[in-house]
């Protein structure tokens, strides 16, 4: 049997299993990103028409106007001035003719010609309901990429203007790194009552307590799950992205050439420890068969685990290749 794809089975399928619990009708898939989320039942997405929102921006060069965010026309782009340049972090604003509720989602398309200045890496949203006072949103990172990203955040009503912040941008040149900032298309879109799902990731993360003690890499990593997690700027799309990081490192921590005393550990992430074979069966009642379909290394009477559901079993000699009992 491939151990490797068997663990990696077992943890994806936290995730799946963890969503199907929620019923296919509460789940919502964002765009193309491939994020999933809990929403009402029944609720729509809506992309607001552009032709309800007006842009404008802390600086922009002649023919690079904020409006060009706004075309639907991805050959054209605003971009900061660099006649004028201003230190970042600098901002485009988008304003709507009448409020909108369910506000949970922006869209960014960076510039797709030769040139990098100004794609947008570090950045931060911000709401308002006034068109004056802004509040937090959400905040993140997006991938150095000219790919169509998104930033998925709690729902928020009555939004009169939306705020899209470059704290860092990448450059034709290191010199030109988080110099300008730009933008080919910004899209919002409309759910009502959208909540991010924090709950993959928070199983994980309860799981890989126990599972990456050992592992300076998982620590690592965890300790970053549950730093996001605390975050309430945290976008939907990080969530997923920490998920799937973490269910690649918090693998069954199982060894097959281990020896007696050594800790390990099972699949549901109890600590177990290896103990040398003893002569003879522990167990009157002769040896456990295993169930159909389930496997287990046996080798020299150390303790063994089954696969899939995380039951401790100790190999005993001569008890061959059934000869497994529970441990006690």
């Amino acid at each position: 049997m491939n151990w490797k794809k068997v663990r990696t089975a077992i943890l994806s399928g936290m995730l799946a299993a963890s969503l199907a619990a929620a019923g296919p009708s509460e789940l919502l898939r964002m765009g193309n990103t491939g994020t999933v989320a809990y929403a009402e039942e029944g609720a729509e997405e809506h992309v607001i028409d552009r032709s309800l929102m007006m842009a404008s921006a802390d600086s922009y060069e002649s023919g690079n106007e904020p409006a060009k965010a706004l075309d639907g026309n991805s050959s054209t782009w605003w971009h900061t001035s660099w006649s004028n340049r201003k230190e970042l972090p600098q901002s485009i604003t988008l304003t709507l003719q009448e409020p909108v509720d369910g506000v949970c989602q922006l869209r960014y398309t960076p510039r797709n010609d030769k040139d990098w200045n100004g794609t947008i890496l570090e950045y931060k949203i911000r709401v308002s309901t006034d068109g004056e006072t802004f509040t937090d949103a959400a905040a993140g990172t997006w991938a150095a990429t000219r790919d169509q990203k998104t930033a998925t955040f709690d729902s928020v009503n009555q939004v009169k203007a939306v705020r899209l912040t470059g704290i860092t941008s990448k450059g034709n040149l290191e010199s030109t790194d988080s110099v300008y900032v730009s933008a080919a298309e910004i899209q919002l879109v409309s759910r009502d009552s959208f909540v991010k799902n924090k709950e993959p990731l928070e199983e994980l993360v309860e799981k890989g307590e126990r599972l990456t003690a050992d592992s300076p890499e998982g620590k690592q990593l965890l300790e970053e799950a549950k730093e996001t997690l605390s975050d309430p700027l945290t976008v939907q799309e990080r969530f997923d992205e920490l998920a799937a990081e973490l269910s690649a490192a918090v693998e069954t921590k199982t060894s097959f050439t281990g020896y007696a005393g050594q800790w390990m550990f099972d699949t549901n992430g109890e600590r177990i420890q290896a103990h040398g074979g003893r002569g003879g069966c522990r167990q009157a009642g002769g040896p456990l068969p295993l169930p159909e379909g389930e496997e287990a290394a046996l080798l020299r009477g150390l303790f063994r685990i089954r696969e899939g559901n995380g039951k401790r079993h100790e190999s005993l000699p001569g008890c061959g290749r059934n000869g497994l009992y529970p441990l006690c």
